[in-house]
This record gives C-alpha cells, sequence and structure tokens, in this order.
C-alpha cells in the first residue's frame, strides 16, 4: 500500500469516526439545526467551530511546505471566481440538505448505520453527479455567446445570490412545516421562477425596461 493511499484511508477512518461521534451523520440533527424557530438544536455550530482550529493549523502548515509528504504537489482549485454557477450549486446543496438531513460525507458514513434508507440517498446523489457530466459541456458550449448572438444575460452575481438565497429559505421553510396551502403552491412559483432566472442568469422581466444587474465589461 503506498503512503498516499494509506494517509487517504487513515482521514478518512477519522472523518467517519468524528462524524460517528458527533452525531452529524443522524438527518435529525441536522434538520433541528435548521430549525431555527422550533426545536433549535446548534451542535452542527460546535462541530463547525471546533473544525475550523485543526483546519486552520493545517493550512498555515501548508503554506510552509514547498510540496505534500506523499504527493507530487497539493490539490488546490484552479479558480476562485464567483459566478451563478457557484451560488446556484450552494442553493441546490442547501435545500438538499435542508430536506434530507444528510450531505456527501456523512451520507457515505451512515451506510453503515441505516444502509437502505441512505443507500437511496447516495445513489441519487450518484445520479445527479452523472447526470451533470453528461450535460456539463452542452450548457458551457451554449452558455458562450457567437459574433451573431448577443449576450441577453441581465443578471449580475448578487442579484442571483439574492435570489437563490430566497429560494433556499421557501424550500427550508416549505420542508420544516412552516409553509402550507396557497401560501406554498405560491412561493414555490416565486421559488421556481428565481431559480431558473439565476440559472439562466437573465430575467424576462427586465428585458422591457432594459434593466440590468449585470456589471458592464
Amino acid at each position: 500500500m503506498s503512503g498516499l493511499t494509506l494517509i487517504g484511508l487513515l482521514a478518512g477512518v477519522l472523518f467517519g469516526a468524528g462524524l460517528a461521534v458527533s452525531g452529524m451523520a443522524d438527518p435529525s440533527r441536522v434538520r433541528a439545526f435548521l430549525d431555527v424557530g422550533g426545536a433549535f438544536d446548534p451542535t452542527l455550530a460546535f462541530v463547525m467551530g471546533g473544525a475550523l482550529l485543526p483546519m486552520s493549523l493545517a493550512w498555515r502548515a501548508r503554506g510552509r511546505l514547498a510540496r505534500p509528504l506523499v504527493a507530487d504537489e497539493f490539490d488546490i482549485p484552479a479558480t476562485t471566481r464567483l459566478d451563478g454557477r457557484i451560488f446556484a450549486g450552494a442553493a441546490l446543496f442547501g435545500i438538499g440538505w435542508g430536506i434530507a438531513g444528510l450531505c456527501p460525507g456523512p451520507a457515505i458514513a451512515s451506510l453503515a448505520l441505516e444502509p437502505k434508507p441512505d443507500a437511496i440517498f447516495v445513489l441519487a446523489m450518484a445520479g445527479g453527479m452523472a447526470l451533470h457530466r453528461l450535460t456539463a459541456k452542452s450548457i458551457d458550449s451554449r452558455s458562450q455567446p457567437t459574433e451573431e448572438e448577443p449576450q441577453m444575460q441581465n443578471m449580475g452575481t448578487t442579484d442571483r445570490a439574492i435570489r437563490l438565497s430566497v429560494v433556499a429559505a421557501i424550500a427550508i421553510a416549505y420542508a420544516l412545516g412552516y409553509l402550507g396551502g396557497a401560501l406554498a403552491l405560491v412561493l414555490g412559483v416565486v421559488a421556481l421562477a428565481f431559480l431558473v432566472t439565476s440559472v439562466v442568469g437573465t430575467c424576462p422581466a427586465y428585458l422591457p425596461f432594459g434593466i440590468s444587474t449585470r456589471p458592464r465589461d
């Protein structure tokens, strides 16, 4: 077994053990953390805060190393740009997290605790990842304007972020039972419109008035 594989295995075991001990593999605890107006459970905040200290120390140590101990280079994201897709992905992640009470790490760790319900979540998650891989290239190619096709996007990053935040808030409120009846239907339509316009980057309501929240080049 190579050093890289061994370190990866040890890190995975440590991470899974931390999730189990902290209770973050329990969906009800995660949903309780999001239920600010009800049976609020602040445990998740303490877990996140406790994770910041070792991570900050590790990040500072990385800055003093020319390369990792058992790899050729550090795997650091190549871009730090914030765009609509980042905010859309974050909003979708938050909606799914709030509804199911699971995110990828705890879901995989929970397979050892409750395999049947967690397997459904993991399979659906894998299906979403596969769908993204199949559609990402075609979406990227269509999103690039040509010389014959003028740029129609009229929404900036802040505009998209606000709309996606509203979408996430509506979804979580509905999942926690705060919305129902006609109000839930109306807000559901609003959330769908906000989600679609944020992902596409174009608000049809802006077009007749020539409004654009996108920064000028």
